[in-house]
């Protein structure tokens, strides 16, 4: 296996074209990028001790998560979601 970076590429590019055969049918396809660090996670809490710097990068809550996931799961309004947003460039 090469990494996970092709198989994300991939992903991304056919979830929009599964989204646009389906809605039709009342079923929404779709991804959410979580650009964020869990709270609760292992690899925040490890970074965070080894690096004070890293305390500063962009943390999601659980329930934050879950208001992501559940928006589209209501709305279906499209196929991708980044969360938190990326800052402009």
């Amino acid at each position: 296996m090469s990494g996970v970076g092709p198989l994300m590429a991939a992903v991304r590019n056919w979830i929009p074209s599964l989204h646009g055969e389906l809605s039709a049918h009342g079923v929404c396809a779709g991804t959410l990028l979580v650009a964020a660090r869990g709270e609760w996670s292992a690899g925040h809490l490890a970074a965070s001790e080894a690096d004070p710097a890293l305390a500063g990068h962009p943390t999601v809550t659980a329930a934050e998560l879950a208001g992501q996931y559940w928006h589209p799961y209501t709305r279906r309004d499209r196929p991708e979601r980044v969360y938190p947003p990326l800052p402009a460039v």
